[in-house]
């Protein structure tokens, strides 16, 4: 429901792993005697799609209830080997993060530093977190979220300042699937609606397209489509602004034989190799991702790299 660029929307899609992940270790729980993976896709608590089926090189006593938790990232700049941010994540006992803290120069408490702080209900949907600039204590920032009763997210807010003015909504709705199929955001919660969206999909249940109103006129402005292979990844997602059938930048994405990615290029105004252009590549154990590179202009020399910490 929140677009604010499809450049994020990749990067949070293939950069940014999901904190908590089921871990499908060691010998089969349950229906395979033989050991093996517990082939039960349910177990997983990740939202990345990501299944139990895969074998990793994590300790063997783990079953496939067990959590694995991101618990640490480490970002480097300029890839030379020095840590430059530092991210550390804590959770509940059901898995849920309940802080987030980004040390920028992994130097202790600074001016410089943000926090997060979540809350949840008793389904364990996050209604609410705060983003606390400078970790002095005191929220900057308040977003609130409301869900229905199948968990699906439907009105989004924040508040700038946290002092009970909120300063930006947004609303969904969802289909009887659960796919959400429209989108509303009014950036100053005055009752007008500046962008609406809408949803296509195909007849695999897989997004296919997505078309932006630009001040709900009724006239699309930006236009997303996206592209699958035979396991429903996403290999190709392309932008038209202006909605004239002209694609103005295009990314595609390359997946392991899990369907976890591995490799991106961004395409900037779809023209070939330039400066504008990003390129990365994302290392896998199992369902952890445990580290990523990303190379601006796809020059063959990686600009920034990630790497995670995870408890199991």
């Amino acid at each position: 429901m929140r677009y604010a660029s499809w450049f994020a929307m990749l990067a949070a899609m293939l950069w940014v792993s999901a904190s908590t992940v089921a871990c499908g270790c060691g010998d089969d729980d349950d229906d395979d005697t033989g050991g093996g993976a517990d082939d039960d896709d349910s177990d997983d608590d990740a939202d990345d799609d990501a299944d139990d089926d895969t074998d990793d090189d994590l300790d063997d006593d783990l079953d496939d209830d067990d959590e694995c938790l991101n618990t640490e990232t480490e970002m480097d700049y300029q890839c030379d080997g020095s840590t430059d941010e530092c991210e550390t994540m804590t959770y509940d006992a059901d898995g849920n993060m309940l802080t987030d803290t980004d040390d920028v120069g992994c130097d202790g408490p600074s001016a410089s530093d943000t926090c997060y702080a979540y809350v949840y209900d008793a389904q364990g949907n996050n209604i609410a977190f705060n983003r606390d600039d400078g970790c002095d204590g005191t929220d900057d920032v308040c977003f609130e979220m409301t869900y229905d009763a199948n968990g699906n997210e439907i009105a989004y807010q924040y508040d700038t300042g946290c002092d009970g003015s909120v300063d930006y909504c947004a609303t969904s709705t969802f289909d009887a699937e659960g796919r959400e199929i429209s989108y509303t955001s009014d950036s100053f919660c005055d009752g007008t609606d500046d962008e609406c969206g809408v949803f296509l999909y195909n007849a695999q249940g897989l997004r296919e397209e997505m078309r932006a109103d630009e001040g709900c006129d009724g006239s699309d402005d930006r236009c997303y489509t996206s592209t699958y292979d035979a396991n429903g990844n996403e290999i190709a997602y392309d932008s038209d602004d202006g909605c004239d059938g002209t694609v103005d930048d295009c990314s595609t994405t390359t997946f392991n034989e899990d369907d976890h990615p591995v490799a991106y290029t961004v395409d900037v105004l779809c023209n070939g190799p330039s400066v504008e252009d990003w390129c990365g590549a994302l290392v896998w154990d199992g369902d952890l991702l445990m580290s990523g590179a990303m190379d601006f202009g796809c020059d063959g020399s990686d600009d920034l790299c990630q790497e995670n910490t995870w408890e199991c």
